[in-house]
């Protein structure tokens, strides 16, 4: 998981500093599997180091802070975007 953390820390850096279509195309292409494969790492790992009775609690809360997020990133964009 550090190694992909840091994979994605060096696309991002590289594509805030190249504004090419090109580069954008790339590391959209690679961040995109970054989220696919965190995606399915870290709730089976969060599954794996909990308390068996936690096990279905965990791999729920998981999944319902990611749909918060997702709405809150959506919110914040939509009221900056149209603000007047």
């Amino acid at each position: 998981m550090l190694l992909l953390d840091l994979l994605a820390f060096g696309v991002i850096f590289y594509q805030a500093n190249n504004m090419e279509l090109p580069s954008l195309y790339g590391s959209r292409l690679l961040l995109g599997i970054y989220f696919g494969i965190s995606g399915s790492i870290i709730p089976a790992y969060l599954v794996s180091i909990s308390p068996p009775e936690m096990t279905g609690q965990v791999g729920s809360f998981n999944q319902l802070l990611i749909t918060i997020g997702i709405s809150v990133a959506y919110k914040l964009g939509y009221a900056t975007i149209y603000q007047g």
